[in-house]
């Protein structure tokens, strides 16, 4: 099953299990390439369609400063 951790975390937090459409290695691929400094756009018909955006990640050492 495609993106199953996500899912996963999903039933988890009691989120809804959102339909995934890329690999998750494609989208590595994509960071890398703009850690590259390479402005990348994904085209659907012509059409640029949005990626997901980096999700945040928490410091936990740093919240209990």
């Amino acid at each position: 099953m495609p993106g199953r951790s996500k899912a996963y975390e999903s039933i988890i937090k009691g989120e809804p299990i959102r339909k995934l459409n890329v690999p998750e290695s494609f989208n590595v691929l994509i960071r890398e390439l703009k850690g590259l400094g390479l402005e990348v756009e994904l085209l659907k018909d012509g059409r640029i369609i949005e990626t997901q955006k980096p999700e945040p990640t928490q410091n936990k050492a740093a919240e209990n400063d």
